[in-house]
């Protein structure tokens, strides 16, 4: 991480030691963040804090928002996840005893992973009216192949749909347009489906007795 100072571009670690003549033992780790105003932040290596004792944790769900973006900071293709991992152990110095708090406590981190074996499920088959099947099972087995001119077996009849938005993840308008395009494929394949049948509600993700209330 780097900002200006009065001398110039300067890392957190260039800082350290020009500010405290402390030279960082790992100025790779991830570096803590303290949130100041409403735009600002303060960066801190892990290596100079403490922990207070009997500090309490707010226990409440986290915002839709900020797990959306946990989420996707850890989701990773498999082999990405792996380079990440291998990465994250060279950088931090956690393998081979090179962490002396590591190597203090008898912990080691170990540098290969374990491996499992696992398989793509097929797609769950669907009738069509002509008997046909979906997958047809010519060729891989985990999509559909939807021919709008191939009816369903049993069209349903839908007369009222209630669509959920959580933490205004998109206007009304959006959601009514998503359920409109899904109500004219259900319609192209025998369903009866009104465009005006839909409902859209906005509902914070938090709060569980409101949605379930709703629902």
């Amino acid at each position: 991480q780097f900002f200006d100072t009065n001398e110039g571009e300067m890392s957190v670690q260039q800082y350290f030691f020009h500010q405290y003549h402390m030279e960082l033992k790992y100025p790779k780790l991830p570096l803590a963040t303290e949130r100041k105003g409403s735009s600002g932040f303060s960066f801190y290596p892990l290596e100079v804090l403490m922990i207070e004792r009997g500090q309490r944790v707010d226990n409440r769900k986290l915002a839709g928002q900020l797990t959306d973006r946990m989420i996707q900071q850890a989701r990773m293709l498999p082999f990405e996840m792996r380079e990440h991992n291998r990465r994250q152990l060279e950088e931090g110095r956690l393998t081979n005893d090179e962490n002396v708090y590591l190597h203090a406590f008898g912990v080691q981190a170990a540098d290969n992973f374990i491996t499992c074996e696992a398989k793509v499920l097929s797609a769950p088959e669907i009738k069509y009216k002509t008997d046909s099947l979906q997958p047809d099972r010519s060729g891989p087995m985990i999509s559909w192949r939807l021919n709008p001119r191939i009816q369903f077996q049993r069209p349903a009849t839908v007369n009222s749909v209630s669509v959920a938005v959580f933490d205004r993840a998109m206007s009304d308008q959006q959601a009514l347009e998503f359920f409109q395009a899904l109500a004219r494929a259900g319609r192209a394949r025998g369903m009866s489906v009104q465009d005006t049948c839909a409902k859209v509600v906005q509902l914070p993700s938090e709060v569980d007795e409101i949605t379930e209330e709703h629902f």
